[in-house]
């Protein structure tokens, strides 16, 4: 008959413990431990277990949100040193107005700042720690995301509005830069309207405005991923791509060389960015791939 009172009590443990049992029920067991000493240890050692369960769990949420501001972090920096470089060729082509730096210069800065964005990997810390091991981790996670999320929609521009303004930005002043030259090559004295000395000022001019525009996109896209992580480098690939080429006309209006080569020299500047631009657009959507799957797989 005790034998059968402890294996009632014992399977009263666990709510008594967790205090979701009735008032009833806590008497019940409270009065019970107090003559049986090994139902005493078992009301020890589940409180024991809880505590653990709790420190485990605390544990594991105070690592995803270490790895995640690592990953933030990393993201911030990689990110700082990508808008520190282009802000100062823009300085240098615009305001200084010094071409120190060649087309070769310039390529090689693209390659770098493509680098750092991809090194970056913003925009894919969150969805990872969102999938992380535990199940309170996911749900916190999960829901800050889907809150953060609604809380920007509203402000949000559309990813499609700033990729098509950006590149109509490029090739409009590809087509001016290409209208400039045929006309130095077929020796007018005015372009659009203007005269020679003057069509300088003015596509530079244009040039400037489309730089800030595209600078303007890329600092709006990186706060978006930083506030709301969303995923987003393959633009930041494409917008870097459209501020590089837009710094590569303005050199090449600088430095124009023979008549006969300058239609051939826009088009290869044109077409070298655009083939590193893609490059980098293709290897950022392959790197979010790679989290994808590698999230849901865990």
């Amino acid at each position: 008959m005790e034998k059968m009172k402890c294996d009632i009590i014992q399977d009263l443990i666990p709510s008594y413990v967790d205090k979701i049992c009735s008032e009833a029920t806590r008497q019940c067991v409270e009065e019970h431990i107090k003559s049986c000493k090994e139902c005493q240890q078992m009301v020890v050692l589940s409180r024991d277990h809880v505590a653990t369960g709790e420190k485990l769990e605390q544990k594991e949420l105070d690592g995803l949100k270490k790895i995640k501001q690592i990953g933030q972090l990393k993201g911030v920096v990689c990110c700082g040193l990508m808008i520190f470089l282009m802000v100062c060729l823009g300085l240098n082509l615009f305001v200084v107005q010094k071409n120190v730096l060649s087309y070769s210069a310039h390529t090689v800065m693209l390659i770098a700042c493509m680098v750092l964005v991809l090194l970056s990997g913003m925009g894919y810390t969150r969805r990872v720690a969102s999938h992380g091991k535990g199940m309170a981790a996911r749900g916190k996670e999960a829901a800050d995301n889907r809150e953060n999320l609604q809380e920007g929609k509203m402000s949000r521009m559309p990813e499609w509005v700033m990729s098509i303004v950006s590149c109509s930005i490029c090739a409009y002043i590809f087509i001016l830069s290409m209208g400039l030259a045929r006309t130095i090559l077929d020796g007018k004295t005015s372009f659009w309207g203007r005269e020679m000395e003057r069509v300088g000022p003015f596509v530079d001019g244009q040039i400037i405005l489309g730089f800030v525009i595209c600078m303007v996109f890329l600092l709006y896209v990186l706060f978006r991923i930083l506030k709301y992580g969303k995923e987003g480098n393959w633009l930041l690939c494409l917008l870097v791509t459209d501020s590089f080429l837009l710094l590569q006309y303005a050199l090449f209006l600088r430095t124009m060389g023979s008549p006969h080569a300058i239609i051939l020299s826009l088009i290869y500047i044109t077409v070298e960015t655009l083939f590193i631009g893609a490059l980098g657009i293709v290897c950022s959507m392959l790197v979010a791939n790679y989290f994808k799957k590698k999230a849901h797989s865990i």
